[in-house]
């Protein structure tokens, strides 16, 4: 369930579970957040709705305007990124976890559309 009752959880944002269970977005800079991080939002997650989880395999049919190839990390923002995490770049700082997110690559089914290939991993702090 979506912690928010105010704000909806956007498609492919990287979500955490807060000590109440609930879906909250993954916050690079909070230990105990990004290390209760459990997927990404497979579709946008209405405010206090359930919704659908996704820990690997393809995110599908994102909207983005990254090109295919682009390696992707979780952003300070819990959205995916095509900007390497870097102290005093897109707000990071330093003791911010740097998290590869996976691969933009074209759908196998309708190839004008855009997937996330997951390969989620911690590469590091700042």
């Amino acid at each position: 369930t979506n912690a928010s009752s105010v704000t909806a959880i956007p498609q492919s944002m990287a979500c955490s579970v807060n000590s109440s269970g609930l879906l909250i977005p993954v916050d690079v800079s909070n230990p105990s957040n990004w290390q209760s991080f459990v997927g990404y939002a497979n579709i946008r997650i209405p405010t206090s709705s359930l919704g659908p989880v996704i820990a690997n395999g393809r995110l599908e049919n994102i909207t983005t305007s990254f090109a295919v190839g682009s390696p992707l990390w979780i952003g300070k923002d819990g959205h995916p990124t095509n900007i390497i995490p870097t102290v005093g770049i897109n707000g990071f700082l330093s003791g911010d976890a740097v998290i590869f997110m996976g691969v933009l690559v074209a759908n196998e089914t309708v190839p004008s559309e855009r997937d996330i290939a997951l390969f989620t991993q911690v590469t590091g702090i700042l």
